[in-house]
This record gives structure tokens, C-alpha cells and sequence, in this order.
């Protein structure tokens, strides 16, 4: 079994270049909607799925209006085990156009190095080593 967090966003072609950027990550299963933005996206580590998208509010066609398959909400996800490089470079990446960023990267009794911000897509990183 295992556990991957989806991001159900606006803006997923944007975000998932942010991401990818940020972590190291590559894109894997990639599912677009007619307008050019994910359904499905898996961002990957090596060969392990970290995390899924879509995006949010879509109507693929006319006909589905459907509001019960809309997926929408954001998630907060923590990512820890990253060297204190990988740390700053995630930081320095998400902290742009960022809607609350808590402080710089700094230590805590459990963690050498971390931060917390929400991005400006509205998911919530708490990043660390």
C-alpha cells in the first residue's frame, strides 16, 4: 500500500512545472483535459509516484456538467529527508508570488533545516530535512 497526495488546483501546467522545478521531480502518467490542462498528472521520484493532479473546476465538454465528478480542494503536504541544498533550492523556487510564507528556512528541535508557506496556488508546504 501507499499513499500519494492529489492536488486538485487551478493552474496545473504552471504548478506541476513549479513542482517539478522545486523537488527534482519528472512528470510521469500525464492525462489532459480538451483544454490543455491535466486531468491526471503523476510527479514522480525516480520510479515512485509523490504526488497526483488535476485540476480543479474543469468541464471537459459541454455535455458534462456534472458538478458531483468535480474535484476541487487543496491539500498541505509535507516533505521531509531532503538535504539542507535541497531545502533552500524547494524554498527559493516556492516562495515566489507565495500567499503566506511563515520564515525562511530555519532549524527546530526535530528537524536540522525546514519551512512552511502556502504557494500561490493555495497548497500548504511544510518542507524539511
Amino acid at each position: 500500500m501507499k499513499a500519494v497526495t492529489q492536488l486538485a488546483i487551478a493552474g496545473t501546467n504552471e504548478a506541476a512545472d513549479l513542482y517539478v522545478k522545486a523537488f527534482g521531480l519528472t512528470k510521469g502518467l500525464a492525462v489532459k483535459h480538451d483544454n490543455g490542462t491535466y486531468a491526471h498528472l503523476s510527479l514522480m521520484h525516480g520510479d515512485v509516484q509523490i504526488l497526483s493532479m488535476t485540476e480543479s473546476n474543469h468541464s471537459t465538454s459541454e455535455k458534462n456538467t456534472n458538478k458531483a465528478n468535480d474535484i476541487s480542494g487543496i491539500a498541505n503536504i509535507g516533505i521531509y529527508g531532503l538535504t539542507k541544498d535541497e531545502v533552500y533550492k524547494a524554498y527559493e523556487v516556492l516562495k515566489t508570488d507565495a500567499e503566506n510564507i511563515a520564515d525562511e528556512p530555519k532549524s527546530c528541535p526535530w528537524l536540522d533545516l525546514y519551512f512552511i508557506l502556502t504557494d500561490r496556488f493555495g497548497v500548504g508546504w511544510q518542507v524539511g530535512t
